[in-house]
Parts: C-alpha cells; sequence; structure tokens
C-alpha cells in the first residue's frame, strides 16, 4: 500500500516537473540547463519503477533537444486530451489569435467568442494535424476561417456587387508607412464590415483577390472594390486630421 502511495505521488510529482519545464520552455526563456537538471531529478525519482510511463520518456527524449521539440511534445499531449497541455497552448497562442479576431470583427464579445470556437475547433481536430511543429499555423488558419465565417453572416455581399469603389490609377500607399501600426489598427477597427473583411485578407493575411472572392463567395472585382475602399476610407481617417490639424 505504501509503495503504491509512493509512485503515485512521484507520478504526480514528475507530471507537475514536466508541466511546469515545458510552460517555462514555451515563455522562450533562457532555461535550457534547469530544464535538464529538473528533468533529470524527475527521472531519478521514478528509476525504481517499471515500467516508465510513456510521459517521462517523452521527458528523456526532449528535454536535451530544441525548444521545437518540446512543443511537438504539448501539442501531441494536447491531441489526447490532457487539459494541462491546452492550458499551456492557449495561454501561448490567445493573444496573436484574439489579435485576429479583433481586426475581423472589431466587436470585443464576437472576437472572444471566436477565439474561444476557434479553440475548441482546434482541440477537437487536433489528432488530423500531420506536423505539429507546425500547430501556430495550423491554429491561425483555423481562426481566419471561423472569422471569415462569421463576417461571411454578418454582411449581404449580394448587395455589394452592384457597388464599386475604384481609387485613381496614381493612387499610391507610401502614406502609410510613416503612420505606426497601431494607429492604422486602430483605424482598421472602424472600417465597415465586407471592407475590413477583405483589407484584413488582402494587405495583412496575404491572400489573393481571387482566395478571398472563393471564402466569400464573391466575384474578384467586388473584393477588389472592397480593398479600394478600405484604402481610401483609411487615407481619408488617417491623413485628413492630420492635415487639418
Amino acid at each position: 500500500m505504501g509503495a503504491g502511495l509512493d509512485q503515485q505521488a512521484c507520478q504526480e510529482q514528475a507530471q507537475e516537473i514536466f508541466h511546469k519545464q515545458v510552460n517555462y520552455t514555451l515563455q522562450f526563456k533562457p532555461c535550457c540547463h534547469i530544464l535538464q537538471n529538473v528533468s533529470y531529478q524527475a527521472i531519478k525519482k521514478w528509476k525504481k519503477f517499471q515500467p516508465f510511463p510513456i510521459f517521462i520518456l517523452l521527458i528523456k527524449n526532449t528535454v536535451l533537444e530544441p525548444v521545437t521539440n518540446i512543443l511537438i511534445a504539448v501539442v501531441k499531449q494536447a491531441g489526447e486530451g490532457d487539459e494541462k497541455a491546452q492550458n499551456l497552448l492557449y495561454r501561448q497562442y490567445a493573444k496573436a489569435m484574439f489579435n485576429i479576431c479583433m481586426r475581423m470583427a472589431a466587436n470585443r464579445q464576437d472576437a472572444e467568442d471566436l477565439l474561444q470556437e476557434s479553440f475548441v475547433l482546434a482541440f477537437k481536430n487536433l489528432k488530423q494535424l500531420k506536423q505539429e511543429v507546425n500547430f501556430g499555423g495550423w491554429l491561425k488558419r483555423i481562426v481566419i476561417n471561423e472569422c471569415v465565417r462569421y463576417c461571411k453572416k454578418k454582411v449581404h455581399w449580394k448587395e455589394l456587387e452592384e457597388h464599386h469603389y475604384e481609387l485613381p490609377e496614381n493612387d499610391q500607399a507610401e502614406w502609410i508607412t510613416e503612420i505606426s501600426f497601431e494607429r492604422v489598427n486602430e483605424e482598421i477597427k472602424k472600417l465597415p464590415q465586407a471592407c475590413r473583411t477583405v483589407f484584413n485578407l488582402y494587405a495583412l493575411e496575404d491572400y489573393s483577390h481571387k482566395e478571398i472572392a472563393g471564402a466569400l463567395g464573391i466575384s474578384e472585382s467586388t473584393s477588389k472594390s472592397q480593398y479600394h475602399r478600405a484604402r481610401q476610407l483609411l487615407k481619408e481617417r488617417i491623413l485628413k486630421p492630420q492635415i487639418n490639424g
């Protein structure tokens, strides 16, 4: 009975050490030497118990490897339903993904809902990810797809097919490079939903107008038109106050 309790206590302690070291490493802190020490202590405590649980072997194989391998280990465990691993991934990626949701939705409550829905969907389908090291990019695509789905419901896109906004041919975008990103980002959030969606996808997410048209169910000309409208509105709202001020 005592041996069983000792084994359980050691397992719990080693699990705790594992999650702590992963959390520490994912924050990109200079702790490789520390990781080796704490992992060695955990393995030493567990050495008398057979067979070794899978995740302690995971520690043994990854602590001396680059941070990338630890990320792979966490993603694998998250795919198995490990809540601590999922929480680690959430804390690591939530802020960046929320910023995307805010740019697309421009409404905090909707952005938070999109973020939660995206993570639920990601964890549900995590086993489909073939290369765990690509988790960040894979998650971002899920977030953008959820945002696009949201935007499709919010806008009557068919009505926009009849309206086209064109910029003069000599219009240049050099002016935008002289403005801080924070200032531009704030104005992007204030754009009408349709042109904001297109602008985000084209200018910030590197979608082509053909890809945007396919994602939103609109024509390429409508995508281009809405992008031009967004640029024109941004230019007017950012430059005019500077000129008048």
